[in-house]
């Protein structure tokens, strides 16, 4: 995921850009990118010596780490997309059931009609949500972008309380839902 962190790094426009497309061509879950600056050339459209001036500046401020085998993201505002387990996402389309549900209860009694497109947190107001669904409402409305953690928020709107890091030793498999 993109976050706004990257706004507040110092670099020109278009190396902003070049970033956001070596984002773009990472390995799923990772900020590692497998390609060499020729393979670069070819997959994003620009001439091997831009990406070489581009990749000096990077690896100059920090920015990204030059491996023998490709580059490794360092830039702050990027975070690897993390991989939802299956129960994950199970309670999350329940909840966006229930607000799907709730937009159309909303909509055949009253007048002005509510689109689960277009809802904004002043209509979420409207709804006559409980507080997990509105809690997911709020996080839908803004794409997830501010959820470190989608897992621990499935599990905490499942079960009501508050997810802590598991040690190393354990993973988000590990944890049952019932």
């Amino acid at each position: 995921m993109i976050h706004r962190e990257l706004y507040d790094v110092d670099l020109k426009i278009k190396i902003k850009g070049y970033l956001i497309r070596l984002f773009s061509v990472a390995v799923t879950e990772t900020l590692f990118v497998g390609y060499s600056q020729r393979e670069l050339a070819k997959l994003l459209h620009i001439s091997p010596n831009t990406i070489r001036s581009y990749n000096k500046e990077l690896t100059e401020k920090g920015y990204i780490l030059e491996l023998e085998n490709g580059l490794f993201l360092t830039c702050p505002g990027f975070r690897p997309i993390e991989k939802l387990t299956e129960a994950s996402k199970t309670i999350l389309a329940q909840y966006h059931q229930l607000l799907i549900i709730s937009i159309d209860n909303y909509n055949n009694s009253h007048t002005d009609i509510l689109s689960i497109k277009t809802i904004t947190i002043d209509d979420l107001k409207k709804l006559n949500l409980d507080r997990s669904t509105r809690i997911y409402a709020y996080y839908y409305i803004n794409d997830f972008s501010n959820v470190k953690n989608i897992n621990g928020l499935a599990l905490f709107l499942e079960t009501g309380v508050p997810y802590k890091s598991l040690p190393n030793k354990e993973s988000d498999d590990s944890i049952i839902v019932l």
